[in-house]
């Protein structure tokens, strides 16, 4: 198995992004020379409108899009054809549409995260070891939703289905999480509070985290580092707590529509404090 990259101050590199290149076969160029890398536990928000490359950017992380020039490096294994087993099973996913079975259990759509590194029988019939069905419990009662393990994802709330969504992903143990938009679905108070979960369970445990946003308020607000793609290419690279509103909007002048600035009165830290929480990292 690979080592993990380290820079020369000794910091791990999660992953490394180097030249990303993507042209579609109608010409249309997503990616234009993308370099980004991310280090263990940092919240990076891939920031910017619709058809920046954001989605594309994520897809060719895990190998769903190969790369017309470039690559990408997962704790230091390029990701290619022969790779992408090992790649995947490093990295959990959160989708704008949640992506959950609605006829299924809270319980069996967070073992669903395991499918595809299990056998047939779990793929066939949700038989899973019992070593995983509690770590999936594990996993809801992080989220605040251990009480809700038996209930049908259909009839959740929006939030509560991210938050199961947020859960299959932790079932994993990635070492990488990937969130495309996760909260464009959901009204501002509860994007707030997801937010919040999934910023605070993957700095607990380390757990790098690529989330894709156009929300500029949100961006700023939870954040690390702020990379501003527009038309495949990086606009900026910046720590969170170095810029605002004014300057990405200086940035992203003439070229930001469909990006969210938001009104600026987001809730208290206290008010979005996460009470619910339950037992912890996975052992």
């Amino acid at each position: 198995m690979t080592e993990p990259e380290k820079q020369a101050d000794g910091c791990q590199w999660v992953l490394r992004v180097s030249d990303a290149k993507k042209t579609f076969e109608d010409g249309t160029a997503a990616l234009k020379g993308v370099r980004l890398e991310v280090r263990r536990g940092e919240f990076v928000v891939v920031l910017g409108p619709s058809g920046a490359g954001k989605t594309t950017l994520l897809r060719s992380i895990i190998g769903l899009e190969r790369l017309t020039a470039g690559e990408v490096r997962l704790d230091g294994a390029k990701v290619e054809p022969s790779s992408l087993a090992e790649v995947r099973s490093k990295v959990g996913m959160i989708f704008q549409g949640f992506n959950l079975i609605d006829n299924l259990s809270a319980l069996n759509n967070v073992l669903s995260g395991l499918l595809d590194t299990r056998g047939n029988l779990a793929t066939l019939f949700y038989v899973f070891k019992r070593s995983d069905k509690l770590r999936a419990l594990q996993c809801l009662d992080q989220v605040g939703l251990l009480d809700k393990a038996y209930s049908a994802a259909g009839k959740l709330s929006g939030g509560q289905r991210q938050r199961v969504g947020v859960a299959r992903a932790l079932i994993r143990q990635p070492r990488l999480l990937l969130a495309d938009e996760p909260v464009a679905s959901l009204d501002p108070m509860i994007a707030f509070t997801v937010l919040s979960l999934i910023k605070e369970i993957c700095a607990k445990q380390g757990i790098a985290v690529i989330c894709n946003l156009h929300q500029v308020d949100l961006a700023l607000r939870f954040a690390d580092r702020i990379v501003g793609l527009s038309d495949g290419r990086v606009l900026l690279d910046e720590k969170a707590g170095a810029i605002n509103q004014d300057y990405i909007r200086e940035i992203y002048a003439g070229h930001g529509q469909g990006m969210y600035f938001g009104a600026g009165d987001a809730p208290s830290d206290e008010f979005v404090h996460l009470d619910f929480l339950g037992s912890g990292p996975l052992p």
